[in-house]
């Protein structure tokens, strides 16, 4: 057994992960695990560097993310498993590198944080900061809008109350 506070350390060395927050087991299982398939939204936004980016939207009756920020167009099997939160809160998870840049949504760039084979690019949608990840250089421009999706099928969705996955 090690113990440590560094998640990179964990997820590279552990076979098995016992995530804890305020003496209380939040999950364990392997580190793809815990970063695939979070149990709740400690471990979302504790597991992954950068971190996942976190927004509280709405589910339309439509079966669509509503929020502040933008609103996106879920696919059937996203629609189908928030058929019970039509109309309530949820958040939605989304990791950098599960966010594309031919997308719908306008995404204003702050600044890029080249790294070689990809790029972390930090910006906002409508005031709402978020990471992407990139797999190859990019060079944006501050101020620059570029249209971002999402990855359906790594898309995360947390109960707003409990916190816990939505599966």
């Amino acid at each position: 057994m090690y113990v440590t506070h560094d998640q990179l350390e964990a997820l590279t060395i552990a076979d098995k992960i016992v995530c804890m927050s305020n003496s209380y087991v939040q999950q364990v299982g392997t580190p793809l695990e815990l970063y695939d398939r979070p149990n709740n939204l400690f471990v979302a936004n504790f597991i992954g560097l950068p971190p996942m980016n976190l927004i509280e939207v709405e589910i339309s009756k439509e079966g669509n993310v509503v929020s502040p920020y933008f609103d996106y167009e879920l696919n059937q099997s996203n629609k189908e498993l928030l058929k019970n939160y039509y109309g309530k809160p949820v958040v939605l998870g989304i990791r950098p590198e599960n966010i594309n840049d031919h997308g719908t949504i306008p995404f204003k760039v702050k600044y890029n944080e080249n790294l070689g084979q990809a790029t972390l690019v930090h910006g906002s949608v409508n005031e709402k900061k978020m990471t992407c990840k990139f797999k190859r250089w990019a060079s944006y421009q501050e101020n620059e809008i570029i249209m971002i999706g999402f990855n359906q099928e790594k898309l995360h969705f947390f109960d707003k109350d409990t916190t816990n996955a939505i599966r």
